[in-house]
């Protein structure tokens, strides 16, 4: 799957899921991203990193069932970033933009910048 197909996908899944059910603007959704990644934050204040979903997928236990799910990766720094991931990928397919080609354009512009783009961080 490519990353425009998984942006079509999301967009796809969250209008089936009621997101869209009410206009949308963009800084709503903007800020939808962000609030995953004070999740992100906060799993990480708490020490929740998946790591117990490698040892469950390596014992087999880890089926991609709901209980599995919520047993190893529910609220995990690794869960809100795929959140993070699907709301920007949901934005994207909302406004059709072909995110892969933004991404290769932005690369090799970054790519002819001086180190830490001239800032201190």
């Amino acid at each position: 799957m490519t990353l425009n197909d998984l942006c079509k996908h999301a967009h796809k899944a969250a209008l089936a899921k009621g997101w869209y059910d009410k206009e949308r603007k963009l800084p709503e959704l903007l800020m939808l991203t962000v609030s995953e990644l004070a999740e992100c934050l906060e799993a990480d204040r708490k020490d929740k990193l998946s790591s117990n979903l490698a040892i469950g997928i390596q014992n087999g236990l880890h089926d991609c069932s709901t209980e599995s799910f919520e047993i190893f990766f529910r609220d995990t720094v690794e869960d809100e970033l795929a959140d993070t991931f699907i709301r920007l990928a949901d934005i994207c397919g909302f406004y059709g933009i072909d995110i892969e080609s933004h991404i290769r354009a932005k690369m090799k512009y970054n790519e002819t910048r001086p180190i830490k783009h001239g800032k201190a961080y």
